[in-house]
């Protein structure tokens, strides 16, 4: 398999023979970068080929190991800076460095980390965006209450309900019908009709059927209201329109059974 890194081992060296020395002069962590970048700026002119940028040839994990054998780093957020400003990693880079040393870091904290002007300022009003980087990393797992978490405690003006659809965006899942609140079967009877339009099923995809052929409705979660219409024969359609109660447990409302006829009383329990 061709290494990626061909010069990883390389530029490492390099920069740990670097950063004792500049150690040993008690330089700081952020003067020995800026000295580094100077002196692998000609280095990549004259060794590695001109226009080779040195930190795409070295893993972010790597280069954290060998920065933390010189430097103690005291907080995460000061190691993310440094990553971003002096090493001039990416969003998803720094993320990776930031966790290969701080594994214990909440996505809360993650989060706010990365949303420190001097990191990753552009992300302040992408909740979305920067919960997808959180989630991707490939460090440590975020499970849903984390990323919701990270969210809302990060991004105090957003709403709970849009923080939790974009928790279920980052997740792969799809925005649960309101409707589904509703799902079962329920037995129906229509004043001169009986039990001719049951059941009434309602799955938890939102799919309904009326006398089990699907209908075509519109449904107020406000108000518990559906509306719907409903192909009786070929070419003869009726049209019902009915409120469920609290918990959804029955019906009542109306249904016009033909167009020749007027409308009668139609009401329905969940078995």
């Amino acid at each position: 398999m061709e290494n990626q890194y061909p010069y990883e081992e390389l530029i490492l060296n390099l920069l740990s023979l670097h950063l004792s020395n500049y150690k040993e002069m008690g330089s700081s962590l952020r003067e020995a970068i800026k000295a580094f970048n100077l002196s692998a700026g000609e280095q990549n002119a004259n060794r590695f080929g001109a226009g080779l940028n040195w930190q795409e040839q070295v893993r972010v994990e790597r280069l954290v190991e060998v920065v933390s054998a010189y430097y103690e780093h005291s907080t995460a957020q000061e190691l993310a800076i440094e990553l971003k400003e002096d090493f001039r990693y990416d969003a998803p880079h720094v993320i990776k460095g930031v966790l290969t040393q701080f594994r214990m870091l909440k996505a809360s904290e993650l989060c706010g980390i990365m949303l420190h002007p001097q990191v990753c300022p552009e992300f302040a009003g992408e909740p979305l965006g920067m919960g997808k980087l959180i989630k991707a990393n490939p460090v440590v797992s975020y499970d849903e209450q984390d990323l919701l978490a990270a969210l809302t405690l990060n991004y105090p003006k957003l709403p709970p309900d849009e923080a939790a659809e974009y928790v279920n965006q980052i997740f792969g899942r799809k925005k649960k019908d309101p409707i589904a609140a509703l799902a079962g079967t329920y037995v129906t009877d229509a004043k001169w009709w009986g039990a001719y339009f049951s059941p009434l099923v309602i799955r938890e995809d939102g799919a309904v059927t009326l006398g089990l052929v699907p209908i075509r409705y519109t449904y107020n979660d406000d108000t518990k209201k559906l509306r719907f219409e409903h192909e009786v024969s070929p070419g003869t359609n009726c049209w019902g329109d009915v409120t469920f109660a609290a918990g959804g447990r029955s019906f009542k409302g109306g249904i016009q059974p033909r167009p020749q006829d007027g409308g009668v009383d139609f009401e329905g329990n969940r078995q």
